[in-house]
């Protein structure tokens, strides 16, 4: 089918909702809205009756999904079927002539009637502002019949309302933004109506059309600040944080500390947003929803700033030698736990910008030696990431409570007032201020979160390496794939100073002595690219496993500083034996 170069009016509908497409012969081609591509990789074309058609060129987003992406349906970009041949093309150019210029209105309102002509009068307008106050552009919705929504930009552009976005699209409450104190952190929601129902309470703001304008809006007036990022509960949320966040500290003056912060309690992949946190968590009390967001994010900022951040790749010698950091003591994260933190190089806990596995066959108590480690370091007050590549969230918090209380996790099937119960219950509050820096992400783990989370910095657990999603998973054998994740991976923690802990099945070791080379499951060049390297030495017992109490020891198989430690603790009761402190800490808490 052959295409056009002058664009169709329902070309131009898609058009105006891509203000970056740019023409090339008979296509247009922008970067993809479906996935939040970067490069051009979206071809746009129409067929001879007007009617437009998409390529991705690099994640095949089906049209629905793009077409979602840019506030579209089909039903705007097929024609109308009407009885006869199709319009001829050079009826279409005759009728899109003087079209192309696009010209412009001289009131908002005259723009708005072009769309309430087809939409009818608009369900909201949300009015975007220059620093000063004066009105750049609106975003107008409408509800449609099915209980959906549309939404259409007009905005001013070389003086006049044009139904569309600008190139480089303003934030929104740009004027609240720049006459706000420097210290206040900025909160960027996705969407207009979920900024203004946090700006009673937050200095809020958003993207022009979501999770689609994360590419394109102007972000340097958030240079300097804290950012936090709350997106939707789905897919396209996670995108628009991980797009916004990935330009956020790429700006000439980054923001001080950007956290991308998930609603507590949402239901993954639903679509929530503030409004259902609002109502599902706190009854429709919006003072108590943000006062819960505040802290947890007053928190967790508070805690990033914990974490140095490495200087620059490329440095003289003589830069380096006079830093006001040099001939000091290498910076360590310590985790509070002596078995770990004693076998590091320094004695002292983990080096920043570290990467740690621990392998080990199933039943080998990698998740419960992890989750020891994060517990330690949220205590110790660093923000802690876990990338649960096959446990459930409430799983993992649940065995974090039984541990802490030294009770096995079957503890929880203990009726109200037990004396089980009642030591969860003193262990949970315990545990408040610690879990409340362990944000947990849910399977499954691509390759890009996975880099994203580590470029945040703070403390990464990864459960486990073999659960991660290549993002050429299919075309890759998997040994290069696993590789390819470590290079990333340590790539990342040497550049933002985080400490990387991760588990790894063991490979096979036949009859003889377990080394390097038979440590972990799928790739020997694994242990190339970690810093320490420890492997389970054997599993206990049928017979150990039925006196509830024995020692676990993962041998040291590489450590790039140091000596080759190796790591021993004690289980008992199928849970890490909790220290004297732990203990006296549960037996006062009344």
């Amino acid at each position: 089918m052959a295409n056009n170069s002058i664009p169709s009016p329902l070309m131009q509908r898609v058009l105006d909702c891509i203000p970056n497409a740019k023409q090339h012969g008979a296509q247009w081609r922008a970067p993809c809205p479906g996935h939040n591509g970067e490069d051009a990789n979206l071809s746009i074309g129409q067929g001879d009756d007007g009617k437009v058609l998409f390529h991705c060129k690099s994640h095949d987003c089906k049209p629905d999904a793009i077409l979602a992406a840019i506030g579209l349906t089909f039903k705007d970009i097929m024609p109308e079927r009407e009885q006869g041949p199709p319009m001829p093309r050079a009826a279409i150019a005759q009728a899109n002539q003087g079209k192309a210029a696009r010209p412009g209105f001289a009131t908002a309102n005259d723009a708005l009637k072009c769309y309430r002509k087809n939409l009818g009068q608009e369900f909201a307008r949300f009015t975007y502002c220059d620093k000063d106050g004066k009105p750049l552009g609106i975003v107008a919705r409408w509800n449609t019949a099915s209980g959906g929504k549309e939404y259409r930009p007009l905005f001013k552009v070389d003086g006049q309302w044009q139904l569309t976005y600008p190139k480089v699209r303003p934030l929104y409450r740009l004027d609240a933004l720049t006459n706000a104190p420097p210290e206040r952190p900025v909160f960027i929601f996705e969407g207009e109506k979920c900024a203004d129902i946090a700006s009673e309470y937050l200095l809020a703001t958003t993207a022009p059309q979501g999770s689609s304008g994360a590419a394109s809006v102007d972000l340097a007036p958030l240079a300097g600040r804290e950012v936090v990022i709350v997106p939707d509960a789905d897919e396209a949320g996670d995108k628009y944080a991980q797009v916004l966040r990935a330009r956020l500290i790429q700006l000439t003056n980054p923001p001080l500390r950007v956290l991308i912060f998930p609603l507590p309690g949402r239901i993954e992949k639903s679509g929530d947003d503030i409004e259902q946190f609002i109502a599902a968590r706190h009854a429709g009390d919006s003072k108590a929803a943000f006062d819960e967001v505040l802290e947890s994010t007053s928190t967790q900022l508070e805690n990033t700033a914990k974490i140095r951040r490495k200087p620059p790749r490329i440095q003289s010698a003589w830069d380096i030698v006079n830093h006001e950091d040099f001939g000091k003591s290498i910076p360590t994260l310590a985790c509070g736990w002596m078995p770990f933190d004693s076998i590091q190089p320094l004695k002292k806990g983990a080096e920043e910008g570290t990467v740690h596995i621990f392998a080990a066959p199933p039943g080998g108590y990698k998740t419960s030696l992890m989750l020891r480690l994060a517990r330690g370091y949220a205590e110790n007050g660093y923000p802690v990431t876990w990338l649960a590549g096959e446990m459930k969230p409430e799983s993992l918090a649940r065995r974090i409570v039984s541990q802490r209380a030294g009770l096995a996790k079957e503890a929880w099937l203990s009726s109200e007032g037990s004396p089980h119960h009642v030591k969860l219950i003193r262990a949970k509050e315990l545990l408040e201020p610690a879990m409340k820096r362990i944000i947990i992400r849910a399977a499954p783990i691509t390759q890009e979160e996975l880099e994203e989370v580590i470029h945040a910095g703070g403390i990464i657990f990864l459960d486990h390496l073999h659960k991660v999603k290549h993002s050429h998973q299919g075309t890759m054998p998997r040994h290069e794939q696993l590789e390819n994740i470590m290079q990333m991976a340590t790539t990342a923690a040497i550049t933002s100073g985080a400490v990387v802990i991760m588990a790894c099945p063991q490979g096979r070791s036949s009859d003889r002595e377990r080394d390097v080379h038979t440590a972990t499951k799928g790739s020997s060049a694994i242990e190339g690219e970690t810093d320490a390297l420890y492997s389970l030495n054997k599993k206990p017992t049928p017979e150990e496993r039925a006196l509830h109490q024995f020692t676990l020891e993962y041998l040291c198989l590489k450590q790039r500083d140091g000596e080759e430690l190796s790591l021993f603790f004690p289980i008992e009761n199928g849970i890490i034996k909790l220290t004297e402190q732990e203990l006296e800490a549960l037996n006062e808490r009344k």
